[in-house]
């Protein structure tokens, strides 16, 4: 599929990677406890850890709220280093989401790219934290689906199904939306397999790797490395 910008009506945003800084997020957070508690790991090792244990809850568990998601796996991660539990910490963390930092291109790209697109956010999240981290990305959303309106997590198809009623009752077709997201498991796979054309948010072009997010072999339609540059491939810049 190609990205036909002239063509869409909708563009549909992953959020906590992709807008939020959620990678900073979790380490400003995991990393100070680690150090305490005399632990020494790089980053990378860090956000994997946290990657396994989180994703093991939203796939298997897909009911449970992500901050008790969160908060079950710092327990883990504290398990995972010979750590003492401390559930303190582990109710701190489930707290912390709505907290992260917007990257620092994500709210002039999302105002831009308003005026000539309909913006929905598709999150793993759920609708308190939401709240707080729109009013940190300061754009106007059309409409937000989280993991705790649809009872599920990405992959899982329920938050573009969701997307896709909503605008439908607005007689806007799938044909005209875009997906965006930087994960290629939890966003640009099921939006391809929906026949979605997706761009993929590269955000870590200068680190590579994955991150906290698990990897995929699914190609996307189009790679940027910033949401700026996004709004410059859309015209909106």
């Amino acid at each position: 599929m190609s990205v036909e910008f002239d063509k869409a009506e909708v563009m549909t945003f992953d959020c906590y990677g992709t807008l939020i800084d959620w990678e900073s997020g979790l380490l400003s957070v995991l990393q100070p406890w680690l150090r305490e508690a005399g632990v020494a790991v790089p980053d990378d090792i860090v956000l994997l850890v946290f990657g396994m244990y989180s994703e093991r809850y939203t796939q298997m568990r897909p009911a449970l709220l992500y901050p008790e998601v969160l908060r079950r796996s710092w327990l883990d991660i504290q398990r995972h280093f010979g750590i003492p539990l401390n559930e303190e910490q582990a109710v701190e963390f489930s707290k912390s989401a709505g907290t992260w930092p917007a990257f620092a291109d994500s709210p002039a790209a999302l105002n831009a790219l308003a005026k000539k697109y309909k913006l929905i956010i598709l999150s793993n999240i759920d609708n308190a934290s939401i709240a707080q981290s729109q009013k940190t990305l300061d754009a106007p959303f059309h409409a937000v689906v989280t993991a705790e309106q649809v009872g599920s997590y990405k992959p899982e198809k329920r938050h573009f199904h969701r997307a896709i009623e909503l605008l439908a009752k607005e007689g806007i077709d799938k044909s005209k939306i875009i997906h965006v997201g930087q994960s290629r498991f939890h966003d640009i796979e099921p939006a391809r397999e929906l026949g979605i054309p997706s761009v993929f948010v590269y955000r870590r072009h200068k680190k590579g790797g994955t991150g906290a997010s698990i990897a995929a072999d699914v190609v996307e339609d189009l790679l940027v490395n910033s949401m700026q540059e996004l709004a410059e491939a859309a015209g909106c810049a």
